[in-house]
């Protein structure tokens, strides 16, 4: 891949396609691609493109020479989506999952080896400021190492009105939405992980719309993870008891408080755009913080937390059979 400037295709136009449109150099992007022809004509309008349009990924390939794919469709396309890529030699940023079970995430990772191509999962939490300052603090040995966390992402969404309803397409429910993300914020700071204990698995319909779990490193460093489609929670997305005190990683600052001393604050607001630009930077450059088999193990745990639950009674709502 051209680092300096590889010629890109975007491939699915809806609402996180835009975060990564606004990260890219206009002068990469070549061609966006939507089975939805509307949705990627009101994309390239937004953003002033004059570049074609595709309906498939064929189509695009055959028609612009690229260097590289971004993947922003439903988890379910995954797999197949990034398997013809890397056929055509193009290498790709795919968004989260990288596929549905950790033998297909694999499979693809050694495709890409094997072409000598670039092949990662988007982990943009891992570029946030916030992120980024408490990852220096544990670097540096100043906040000591970390002795437990809590990780949690939630927010009342209506998934009935998206594809994310249609399991299909989504693979899953809000473990397979938000929990790559968290999975891998986990595992930045605390290392490899195994399921320790289903705490709570909550579902509407054939999704689950929360799961709380907890996890243990390879240290045994004890992380906990809440995930919600039904409720917010809270200004905290990630929180790190260290040996010298607590890192909280927010949405509008990230605050270190250690045990003795003063607290302060080490980073400001989370900025989406910000994070999916230094992602990008990242992505070109091959730096290390995107690396080859993050989205697998998450995937992989994930499958793990779907296996412990299909044989978990559930709440008494859930009809999901991941909950039978």
């Amino acid at each position: 891949m051209n680092s300096s400037e590889p010629r890109v295709v975007v491939i699915g136009c809806g609402s996180i396609a835009r975060a990564h449109l606004g990260a890219i150099p206009r002068s990469c992007i070549f061609a966006l691609c939507d089975r939805d022809l509307n949705a990627a004509h009101r994309l390239r309008d937004e953003f002033e493109l004059d570049v074609p349009i595709f309906d498939s990924l064929e189509a695009a390939l055959s028609a612009t020479t690229l260097d590289c794919a971004i993947i922003c469709t439903p988890p379910a396309t995954h797999f197949e989506l990034v398997h013809r890529a890397l056929d055509s030699e193009v290498s790709i940023l795919c968004e989260k999952p990288l596929a549905l079970s950790a033998h297909e995430s694999y499979s693809l990772i050694e495709t890409a080896r094997d072409r000598e191509l670039t092949l990662r999962t988007s982990a943009k939490y891992r570029f946030c400021e916030g992120v980024r300052a408490a990852k220096s603090l544990l670097e540096t040995g100043d906040a000591g190492a970390v002795r437990s966390a809590f990780v949690a992402f939630g927010s009342a969404f209506d998934f009935t009105r998206s594809w994310h309803a249609n399991v299909a397409l989504s693979g899953g429910g809000v473990w397979m939405d938000n929990g790559p993300h968290a999975l891998d914020l986990a595992r930045y700071f605390a290392g490899d992980l195994h399921l320790d204990t289903l705490l709570d698995w909550q579902c509407d319909g054939d999704l689950e719309t929360e799961g709380h779990v907890r996890l243990l490193s390879e240290s045994g460093i004890p992380i906990e993870i809440l995930l919600s489609w039904t409720r917010t929670l809270g200004d905290h997305f990630a929180v790190l008891h260290c040996e010298r005190g607590t890192l909280e990683i927010g949405w509008r600052e990230t605050v270190w408080r250690p045990h003795k001393g003063q607290s302060r604050r080490i980073a400001g607001r989370y900025d989406k755009a910000a994070s999916f630009a230094a992602q990008w930077q990242g992505f070109v450059g091959h730096d290390p913080r995107l690396g080859e088999e993050d989205g697998a193990h998450a995937v992989g745990l994930i499958e793990d937390i779907y296996r412990a639950a299909s044989s978990t009674k559930c709440d008494s709502r859930a009809t999901s059979p991941l909950c039978r």
